[in-house]
């Protein structure tokens, strides 16, 4: 296939427009969208292989899943299907640098409508897309050390690729010679110079795709935490997301795209259960599947739900339902579409850094509550030191709250201990 030619720009207009189109779909439907383009691209790369061996050309010199295009192909896969942090970045790195060149400049002897056309733009393009879907669609950015980790990845993939050049007599990314199609290589000097400033530009592309994503938080914690919690945060295990749920007394139908109930949840919602009143006005930010609302609707006389996920808003309205109370439900990013004050407002933030980097909703939160907050009002919030609990000490300060522990729980974790808080917070 010729560089530019009508069916390489189809391909890449193609790639365009599936990423202009991922976005809101992934936005609305998260797993379904996401794991439906892990099939595709999974599908189109075993069908690659699969035709190298129907016909007897697969070979361990050349089909071997170790040009940094395959591996990223293998991440986009995963990530999509399981939005883990580590892989989402890399997919994000490696997807808009490798796969995003192979795109552009195709190293492919194959012509449209051939199958190797299709499956290599599937796949390449895909990874492209991937990238694109699950940090600007789901929002998942690259935490801190992000450029670190992606470019110890991609030097560890390369020690793996050359030794396999040594024993096949391959020439796996391109670590032997440039490949015989225009690529970025060509202006790169001659081997082995080319592989060195590849990797410094690498480098720099790496640095340029983590710009956006620079927190404007310094962590107020000790800076050996801040560094811990990241990794930390790749080993803490979901609890399996079932679909009835009881929780305090309720039953509950949890769907797989919502955050389930966690074994700590209840520090929070016996509180909840304890602190409403029956006069009150309550308002759920980040209601979830809708659980503390629901148990707020068992005393309250009017209960406000809120979530910026559509599934949750289904999730909650329906197990409101179920449970015989009634919850207004609707989608609102923290207080955007909140109108009115309340009594009491409930509030559980995600406690993985990685889900908020920035912190940008506890800002939110704290700069807009105070003209949401009736007077006399009380506000629940669940916190723990899987976050920076010194930050939100400080942003309860800023606001003029005054903060009184409600309950505690520390658990031992294989990185050590973790404790969980229920705040109550008044108006100092």
């Amino acid at each position: 296939m010729e560089l530019l030619s009508a069916e390489h720009v189809g391909a890449v207009g193609a790639t365009v427009a599936a990423a202009t189109a991922a976005v809101p779909a992934v936005r609305r439907w998260p797993v379904a969208t996401s794991r439906a383009l892990a099939v595709l691209i999974g599908a189109a790369y075993a069908v690659e292989h699969a035709w190298f061996v129907e016909r007897g050309t697969w070979s361990l010199d050349f089909n071997l899943p170790l040009h940094l295009t395959d591996v990223v192909t293998v991440v986009a896969v995963l990530a999509l299907w399981t939005h883990r942090p580590l892989l989402v970045e890399l997919t994000w790195f490696w997807g808009l640098t490798a796969s995003l060149q192979a795109v552009l400049t195709p190293d492919l002897g194959a012509d449209f409508p051939e199958l190797l056309y299709w499956t290599f733009f599937i796949t390449h393009g895909g990874a492209v897309v991937a990238a694109i879907v699950l940090v600007i669609g789901l929002g998942i950015e690259p935490r801190p050390g992000a450029v670190k980790r992606a470019f110890a990845a991609t030097v560890a993939v390369a020690a793996v690729a050359g030794t396999a050049n040594v024993v096949t007599g391959g020439n796996y990314m391109w670590l032997r010679e440039k490949p015989d199609r225009s690529s970025l290589l060509d202006v790169m000097g001659p081997w082995p110079w080319y592989i060195l400033s590849a990797a410094v530009l690498a480098l720099a592309l790496f640095w340029l795709l983590a710009l956006p994503f620079r927190s404007r938080h310094e962590p107020m914690m000790p800076p050996e935490r801040a560094e811990e919690l990241p990794e930390w945060q790749e080993t803490v295990s979901v609890p399996a997301r079932i679909t009835r749920y009881d929780y305090l007394g309720r039953a509950f139908d949890i769907p797989e795209t919502v955050r389930p109930v966690m074994p700590v949840s209840h520090l929070l919602g016996s509180s909840v259960l304890e602190e409403v009143r029956e006069e009150d006005r309550v308002l759920d930010v980040g209601t979830g599947s809708g659980v503390n609302a629901v148990l707020a609707a068992t005393k309250a006389r009017a209960v406000v739900a809120v979530d910026v996920n559509p599934d949750a808003i289904e999730a909650a309205r329906h197990n409101a339902e179920l449970n015989g109370v009634s919850v207004e439900v609707f989608e609102s990013d923290v207080f955007e579409k909140v109108e009115g004050t309340f009594d009491l407002i409930v509030f559980d933030p995600s406690l993985r850094a990685a889900a908020d980097e920035d912190h940008r909703v506890l800002r939110a939160f704290f700069e807009q509550v105070d003209s949401h907050l009736a007077p006399g009002g009380r506000l629940l919030i669940f916190f723990g030191s899987s976050s920076d609990v010194d930050f939100l000490h400080h942003l309860i300060d800023e606001a003029g709250l005054a903060r009184e522990e409600l309950r505690s729980l520390t658990a031992a974790t294989s990185r050590g201990t973790v404790t969980y808080w229920t705040f109550r917070l008044t108006r100092a």
